[in-house]
């Protein structure tokens, strides 16, 4: 009996039907976060300390992995422990007093908008140079893909902390005080007990999904927005700070004055 001759199949057909395979997989297990490329080897001789010093500094009784293992994962740890929250605020803070400074004797709709202006542009601007929010950004997006990773569930369980606590930072340090001074108040139709969580997270979705589009967008479109306001002024402003404009308008409401007694 003659064997039928098996038929050559050619590299293109072979490569896209393993690229289909690839794709199934990452589909069905997803991601995972990894620092792989950041050695412990690396961090000794970036640091300049003794190597026995590196490898013992890492060795952790109460843990299984080995050194690099360990320093590896607090490296992770580290990255999201560390945002542009704390230099964004102190920026903010700056631009504030110097926009109040500026429009002495201005309209109140020309101060909300200046201060939303001024501070959205520069809460975008220092988010974009932190390297590390970008790093945690990726961590994120990869660990939520992940299927039965250890890791990925760690980096969640931090990522859910930072959150937690930017959020905090956010409502009380910024956005209460800021609307205040406005004279804005939530509005009557979502004043519930989630109203600051959803906004201040509503204000964190929007920044988490522009500033990857700076690598994938045109710069034009990002920024440079040129707005022109009632009494004819105007200014540019980044697409984050046009954004929470309308999220602030979606969201409070002017508060409404006591009548006289």
């Amino acid at each position: 009996m003659t064997t039928p001759r098996r038929t050559r199949t050619s590299a293109a057909v072979t490569r896209e039907r393993m690229l289909d395979a690839g794709l199934a997989m990452l589909a069905a297990e997803g991601l995972v976060p990894s620092v792989a490329h950041i050695t412990i080897e690396r961090a000794i001789l970036a640091a300049g300390v003794p190597r026995s010093s590196g490898y013992h500094a890492w060795t952790i009784r109460e843990h299984d992995g080995t050194p690099q293992d360990m320093f590896q994962r607090e490296l992770i740890h580290r990255a999201i422990s560390s945002s542009a929250g704390d230099k964004s605020l102190d920026t903010l803070g700056t631009e504030v007093i110097a926009v109040l400074a500026s429009l002495d004797g201005a309209s109140p709709r020309r101060i909300r908008d200046e201060l939303v202006r001024v501070a959205g542009n520069a809460h975008y601007a220092t988010c974009l140079a932190d390297q590390t929010l970008a790093v945690s950004m990726a961590l994120l997006a990869t660990s939520t893909t992940a299927v039965d990773d250890p890791l990925a569930a760690d980096v969640l369980g931090w990522m859910r902390e930072a959150e937690d606590r930017w959020r905090a930072t956010l409502a009380g340090e910024v956005f209460r005080p800021f609307t205040r001074f406005l004279g804005l108040v939530p509005r009557s139709d979502l004043a519930a007990d989630l109203f600051w969580d959803r906004f201040v997270t509503a204000v964190n979705a929007l920044g988490a999904g522009l500033l990857p589009r700076v690598a994938i967008v045109d710069e034009a479109v990002l920024q440079g927005i040129v707005v022109t306001d009632p009494d004819g002024h105007t200014s540019e402003w980044s697409l984050f700070a046009v954004a929470l404009d309308a999220l602030i308008e979606r969201f409070f409401e002017p508060a409404v004055a006591p009548a006289p007694a």
